[in-house]
């Protein structure tokens, strides 16, 4: 498996099971009177970054691939997954693999933060929608739920921008408000926001009111307007 295959492996994983890292994330445990010592060294590191809590997730050793671990940590309420593949592997208490995953989740929170979009959220870069049989004529479509994006450190929320994955040419009426019309990738700085199992990342995006037909009267006028 690569990589990549692994960190969406977990991520799915925890998506699915989040109780999951209840387990995980416990440094010992008892069994039948004895204790045991979980393999995880970073449980309880307070030195990768301020906020930051590793919570997982399972180391894995073989010849051929060495010493590996899949991380699994929080950084301001937001969840990332890391993914260390041939550390070295002196004993069975070497620490290469955590001390590499280590600075992977300090390149990571020293450059990243996770922002959030806020349900109804106005996107820019995105053009208005033309609705050209309704009471009104465009429509500015916004986002349909919540969505968390991270960025680098220097990049606010209202700096993230979207672009149509496919743009409406117009809208029919009646219009549903909080009816999916559309979808957009999300970018900033003209680079696409990319994500190992949502590539690019992708919003749903609905119109932010209800619109009805326009009376016939106003269509036909509309109509005549057009034509001179």
């Amino acid at each position: 498996m690569s990589a990549s295959d692994i960190a969406i492996l977990a991520s799915r994983l925890e998506k699915a099971f989040p109780g999951v890292t209840r387990i995980t994330k416990q440094s010992q445990m008892t069994f039948a009177g004895q204790s045991y010592a979980g393999h995880n060294q970073l449980l309880g590191n307070h030195q990768i970054a301020k906020s930051a809590v590793v919570n997982g997730l399972k180391t894995g050793t073989s010849d051929e691939a060495g010493a590996c671990f899949t991380g699994s940590a929080t950084y301001k309420g937001r969840r990332i997954v890391t993914v260390i593949l041939g550390a070295r592997n002196d004993s069975a208490t070497d620490p290469a693999r955590f001390i590499q995953t280590a600075k992977l989740m300090r390149l990571v929170f020293h450059n990243q933060h996770p922002v959030k979009l806020a349900k109804h959220a106005k996107i820019g870069g995105l053009d208005k929608i033309k609705v050209p049989d309704g009471k009104q004529t465009k429509t500015k479509l916004v986002t349909k739920k919540p969505t968390w994006v991270w960025v680098p450190k220097s990049v606010t929320s209202s700096q993230v921008q979207g672009k149509y994955v496919k743009k409406p040419k117009q809208l029919g009426v009646p219009l549903k408000k909080n009816k999916p019309v559309a979808s957009a990738n999300l970018v900033y700085d003209h680079r696409f926001l990319k994500y190992l199992d949502t590539f690019p990342s992708k919003v749903e995006l609905v119109s932010n009111k209800s619109i009805e037909k326009a009376n016939p009267f106003v269509l036909f006028w509309r109509t005549l307007t057009r034509l001179f």
